[in-house]
């Protein structure tokens, strides 16, 4: 088996050995925020979208799923690699034991990609189930969003997991790396509100694409993503061998 697949069956051992402490999350947390916004803000309350009014219920559900999908990657690959570097030194093993340092970073990230794509369909059925609406037959493309999204911010969170020394440090920055751009990217409202200058750019981020992306999908029934996954997959493909060169400075070297 290829040593990238091994770190993958590695870490989902220990993944679903403890499953129920991730399932409560995944299930608690879309939960309670769509149960909260129903009643701060009531659940007929309609958005108009391209001239079509749809459920503002229907409308947020695509940017819950992303966002958990976001914190999923990012923290759980963060926050391993840290406590991996710091704590229990087995990164010096890379040097010795046959596997370079590409397959490692690659089945961290894949593990990370596979963790998140599982938490977010999951809570895909959950909250079809919770605003109670039948989703276009596209929605059988979503799991394409989801593991593009999960691999980009696995990425992140790993090249950050491996840089902090701490783990607030690595929750801190986090926050300011997931939350803004997340928010920013459309997950309450649409983009085109905001001023002009402002909408341009967040469009360019990859968060929004993935959450616009997923709202075709979901909502829209518009099964038209080539764009948003290929500049998400390049990107992450980008980030990947920038992952390896801090992985060599920070750890091996």
């Amino acid at each position: 088996m290829n040593p990238a697949l091994r770190v993958v069956e590695k870490e989902m051992y220990v993944y679903f050995k403890t499953y129920y402490t991730e399932l409560t999350y995944v299930i608690l947390f879309p939960f309670l925020l769509v149960w909260a916004m129903e009643l701060g803000i009531g659940g007929d309350i309609k958005i108009i979208i391209e001239n079509t009014e749809i459920p503002y219920m229907h409308f947020i559900a695509p940017g819950i799923i992303i966002m958990s999908v976001v914190t999923t990657a990012f923290f759980n690959t963060g926050f391993i690699m840290l406590f991996e570097k710091e704590y229990q030194g087995s990164f010096e093993g890379v040097i010795t034991c046959p596997i370079s340092v590409e397959e490692m970073v690659l089945g961290k990230i894949l593990s990370g990609t596979i963790k998140s794509v599982l938490n977010g369909s999951i809570i895909i059925v959950i909250l079809l189930l919770v605003i109670g609406y039948t989703p276009p037959w596209s929605i059988i493309l979503s799991p394409l969003i989801l593991f593009v999204t999960g691999l980009f911010f696995s990425t992140v969170g790993l090249m950050l997991g491996v840089i902090i020394k701490r783990g607030y440090q690595l929750g801190s920055i986090g926050n300011l790396v997931v939350f803004p751009p997340t928010f920013l990217g459309g997950i309450f409202f649409d983009v085109n509100i905001l001023p002009s200058g402002v909408a341009s750019a967040v469009k360019l981020s990859p968060v929004t694409m993935m959450i616009d992306g997923l709202r075709k999908l979901m909502v829209f029934g518009d099964a038209n993503i080539a764009q948003e996954m290929i500049v998400c997959l390049l990107t992450s493909i980008l980030l990947y061998f920038l992952a390896v060169k801090i992985f060599e400075r920070q750890v091996i070297l």
